[in-house]
C-alpha cells in the first residue's frame, strides 16, 4: 500500500487529463490518441513501490539492475501495465500478439475506437 501513489492518485490524473482535453484548444488528439493518453495516465504509478528511480539505484536494487538505472520506475510501471493487460485476466490486449511486429494502431472493435 502506498500513501500517494495508489488508485485515488491514478484517478486524480486521468480525471486532470480529461479534463485538459476536453478543453478548447489548436490541437484536438484523435480518438485513438485520446484512448492512449487516458490509459497512459490510468497505469502511469502502477505497482509503485514507493520508493524514487534514486532510491532505486543508489540501493542498487533488483529494479535499477533489470532496468540498467534508466527511467526505472516508468519502466516497471510501463511492464507491468503491458503485462496486465496482455493477461488473460486483463483482456484489454489480450488478442494482441506479443510480438511487436503484430503491435499496430488498428483501431479494436472492443474498444469501440
Amino acid at each position: 500500500d502506498n500513501p500517494y501513489h495508489n488508485a485515488i492518485h491514478a484517478a486524480d490524473v486521468l480525471q486532470s487529463l480529461h479534463t485538459l482535453i476536453q478543453m478548447d484548444s489548436l490541437v484536438k488528439p484523435t480518438t485513438l490518441e485520446t484512448f492512449s493518453i487516458l490509459l497512459s495516465a490510468a497505469v502511469h504509478d502502477v505497482d509503485h513501490p514507493g520508493l524514487n528511480n534514486g532510491f532505486q539505484s543508489k540501493a542498487k536494487t533488483d529494479l535499477a539492475l533489470i532496468y540498467n538505472d534508466q527511467s526505472v520506475l516508468e519502466n516497471k510501471h510501463a511492464a507491468h501495465a503491458f503485462l496486465t493487460m496482455m493477461s488473460d485476466s486483463g483482456a484489454l490486449l489480450s488478442k494482441r500478439s506479443r510480438s511487436t511486429d503484430h503491435i499496430n494502431y488498428e483501431y479494436d472493435s472492443d474498444l469501440n475506437i
